[in-house]
């Protein structure tokens, strides 16, 4: 029995033990391995991998993106072409993404922009433009529309704190317009992408306008205070929540004071809310044919952490201005030097920023529009006035100086030459 043991059950017994052994010394082994400290130049490589995957990945979007952009530039094209129209604002373009100079401009003036009729801006059943306009828009309400240009998205997403201002002197473009004919009679680098400040409430006034004048709303209806607009900063009226204004009194702080307040307040009464009103300013923005232009507010204050900033070109807030004056009520706002907006006990006085209507700095004729300032974009300015019954626009974005006095005085002495200069031209 014990020979039996020794030849048959010891063996096995040993061996069983001998693989038990080995497997342990496996896992062990193994755990070990794990426990060493991996290669460094092995997991640089494997990250620098999974970085080329990443770029092709973003390689492969950013195709994506042209091509839609391509396929949306096309609808619009199209949406031109079957409209009638001059094809939104490729009239007034130069070829060059630069703009035209100051000598070119007045050697051969050109048209602005057509402004689209209104069959093609409500979109109407039956109209030629109606599908690429739908395609169009629906792509620029769903954020799906890239920038027109690198140049347009590096601003917007440009940090304003603490960020070198982007201003020049004597600016960084500027561009001067007939109003009636939409011509160019002087540009100097109008496609520039500029930081439009508080010139951004001159679609805030556009859209309120329109509203008004389709029934909608009514410069008599009572506009609250939310406490968002309470703790808007920036130039303000101070609004309180327990206030309620007319819109009508809004709008004279939102052009003469350029309150940001009153900016948040009338969005969030016309529109539900400032996200939504920033919607229907690009969306106005983009029936108008300006291209360049990306509204990210309402008022145009620097962009917090995380937002995009408001921006523009010359041109683009030329277009807006000349459409601002198919309105000619809006000069009742963008025309008044001093109002008063709450009377006493707690008084405020209002007084205008634009140096156009000015004791020391006014321009013959001058009836608006609006000025806009923050550190980062310099003053900007779109102006409109009137002589021997010929109303000229100028615009004029990012001037700046080695301080502000200097920079108001340069932009003051350079609007005035702007304006005479376009009031000899329309007049040939």
């Amino acid at each position: 029995m014990f020979d039996l043991f020794h030849r048959s059950v010891l063996p096995a017994v040993l061996s069983a033990l001998c693989v038990a052994a080995a497997s342990c010394g496996r896992r062990d082994g193994g755990a070990q391995q794990s426990r060493a400290p991996a290669d460094p130049a092995a997991a640089l490589a494997a990250q620098a991998e999974k970085a080329r995957a990443k770029a092709r990945r973003l390689e492969a979007e950013l195709e994506e993106a042209r091509a839609e952009a391509t396929r949306l530039e096309n609808a619009l094209a199209s949406l031109g072409a079957g409209s009638g129209e001059a094809g939104g604002s490729e009239a007034a373009r130069p070829a060059s993404s630069g703009g035209a100079s100051a000598a070119e401009a007045s050697a051969a003036p050109t048209s602005a922009p057509a402004r689209p009729s209104p069959s093609a801006t409500a979109g109407s059943a039956g109209s030629a433009g109606e599908a690429p306009r739908a395609v169009a828009l629906s792509a620029i309400r769903e954020g799906r529309v890239p920038p027109g240009s690198a140049a347009i998205a590096a601003l917007a997403a440009r940090p304003a704190k603490n960020a070198p201002p982007i201003s020049k002197t004597p600016y960084r473009g500027a561009i001067a317009i007939d109003d009636a004919t939409g011509r160019i009679l002087f540009a100097d680098n109008p496609d520039v992408p500029c930081l439009p400040a508080s010139m951004v409430k001159m679609m805030d006034l556009l859209l309120v306008q329109e509203a008004i004048e389709r029934g909608e709303r009514s410069p008599a209806e009572m506009v609250g205070v939310s406490v968002r607009a309470f703790k808007t900063g920036g130039s303000q009226v101070y609004l309180d929540p327990k206030e309620r204004f007319s819109l009508e009194d809004m709008l004279y702080a939102l052009m003469i004071q350029s309150a940001n307040d009153a900016a948040v307040a009338i969005a969030e009464h016309v529109a539900g809310s400032c996200e939504e009103m920033v919607r229907r300013m690009n969306e106005r923005a983009a029936e108008l044919g300006m291209e360049d232009t990306r509204f990210s507010s309402v008022h145009g204050l620097p962009a917090s952490e995380g937002q995009d900033n408001d921006v523009t070109t010359p041109r683009d807030m030329a277009i807006l201005a000349r459409e601002l004056c198919r309105h000619p009520d809006i000069f009742k706002y963008t025309g008044t030097e001093y109002r008063v907006f709450r009377p006493a006990p707690r008084l405020f006085e209002m007084r205008s920023h634009n140096p156009l209507l000015q004791a020391s700095s006014r321009i013959e004729g001058a009836d608006g529009l609006k000025t806009g300032y923050t550190k980062h974009a310099g003053y900007g300015i779109a102006g409109t006035a009137v002589r021997n019954g010929h109303r000229v626009i100028v615009v004029m974005m990012g001037v700046g100086g080695p301080d502000p006095k200097t920079a108001k005085a340069t932009r003051n002495a350079k609007l005035r030459e702007l304006f005479d200069r376009a009031f000899a031209e329309v007049s040939k």
